[in-house]
């Protein structure tokens, strides 16, 4: 195992079942449909919906996943930052 607590962690998935089990493992999850999951109904299922990366800095998405997290409990993405990616 990574050893990685889930509030250390986000979950970059682009299908309905990888949002799921990010979901299910507790972990912040943004999702980025690809040209054949496009078309899923994803975007209820992650805590983020991207229809590319380029679409939001990497500074803004760990802030937000740090608001989100912070909401679902204490402790969370205090030490996530950009450098630790």
């Amino acid at each position: 195992g990574l050893a990685v607590a889930p509030g250390e962690a986000i979950a970059f998935e682009d299908s309905l079942n990888g949002v799921r089990a990010a979901r299910a493992a507790g972990l912040y999850s943004v999702v980025t449909p690809n040209d054949i999951t496009r078309h899923l109904p994803l975007e209820g299922e992650a805590d983020l919906w991207l229809a590319s990366l380029a679409q939001m800095p990497l500074t803004d998405l760990l802030e937000q996943a740090r608001a989100t997290q912070s909401s679902r409990s204490s402790t969370g993405f205090a030490e996530l930052s950009e450098s630790s990616v």
